[in-house]
């Protein structure tokens, strides 16, 4: 990657990082209790950086359906040995866990995965990654109107830098 990065990206991204330690609130801290959660956290953010860059780079030789594919047949032989390993069941046993089972599967692998490798040959990864962090605030979004989870007023100014940081980063890509 030979992405060349402007100030204008490091004020993004710092609002952006910013922002998210905002709407972590109460949550974010270090603490023994929660350190194995927290530890699995920065792990996820790590492979998914590296899944965002691998996308990236191979978006430049390849279409779409075939990272996806080959993208799904290496996820899933890497869960199902974990799974193994952990002793997992493979198989839902009711109807609503099957349905819930192939709804992630469609909507977050086929369809999110699928629009961010289709993204990714357009965009620098740099942009889309910061791009994505409209995730938290969709989730956060969601809490609210299902789940009624609270947002308090120093979490909607984490959402609000967050996208600020987006702005920012994609006029200033253009």
């Amino acid at each position: 990657m030979k992405e060349k990065f402007t100030k204008f990206f490091y004020i993004a991204a710092g609002l952006s990082l910013g922002g998210m330690t905002l709407l972590l609130g109460e949550s974010f801290q270090f603490n023994k209790d929660q350190f194995f959660g927290d530890l699995l956290g920065v792990l996820t953010a790590v492979w998914y950086g590296s899944y965002i860059i691998t996308i990236s780079q191979l978006r430049k030789k390849y279409n779409t359906t075939s990272i996806m594919f080959i993208s799904g047949v290496i996820t899933s032989i890497i869960l199902i040995i974990v799974s193994i390993i952990f002793e997992q069941q493979l198989i839902p046993q009711t109807i609503n866990s099957i349905i819930v089972l192939f709804l992630l599967a469609f909507v977050c692998q086929f369809l999110g995965q699928a629009f961010i490798a289709y993204a990714l040959a357009y965009l620098p990864a740099s942009t889309s990654s910061l791009t994505l962090l409209i995730q938290p605030i969709a989730a956060t979004i969601l809490g609210y109107l299902f789940f009624q989870e609270k947002l308090n007023s120093i979490q909607f100014f984490g959402c609000i830098l967050i996208l600020i940081g987006i702005y920012i980063a994609r006029a200033k890509n253009k």
